[in-house]
């Protein structure tokens, strides 16, 4: 499984985390999603799975989900997408459902 982790400065370390227990997974870690998206396109490397962490959502969060959407939906439609968020952002998390409103994107409140 090809999968991008969207975590900010820990990325890395889910990474290596992700790898030291399922070792046939292949994972880029990035701090933001406009790196992630620009990356993917130059590369033309798409993935199955992206994870991102509601902390990394800067300004307009809206605008960022809408910019995920589009990138999904145009370049790499069979992405799936996972929200990670505290239990704090349980608003958050009901934007970015609203807006992506089908079972390929889902977001999971954490504790």
């Amino acid at each position: 499984m090809k999968l991008a982790v969207v975590c900010g400065r820990k990325s890395e370390d889910i990474k290596k985390r992700l790898l030291s227990i399922h070792d046939n997974l292949q994972i880029d870690a990035y701090e933001d999603i406009d790196t992630l998206i620009t990356n993917s396109i130059q590369r033309q490397y798409f993935y199955d799975r992206i994870i991102f962490a509601s902390h990394i959502i800067r300004g307009d969060e809206m605008g960022n989900f809408q910019t995920l959407k589009d990138y999904v939906i145009n370049d790499s439609p069979k992405t799936e997408v996972v929200y990670v968020c505290s239990a704090k952002d349980t608003e958050s998390a009901k934007d970015f459902d609203e807006l992506f409103s089908t079972p390929n994107y889902s977001s999971y409140l954490s504790d």
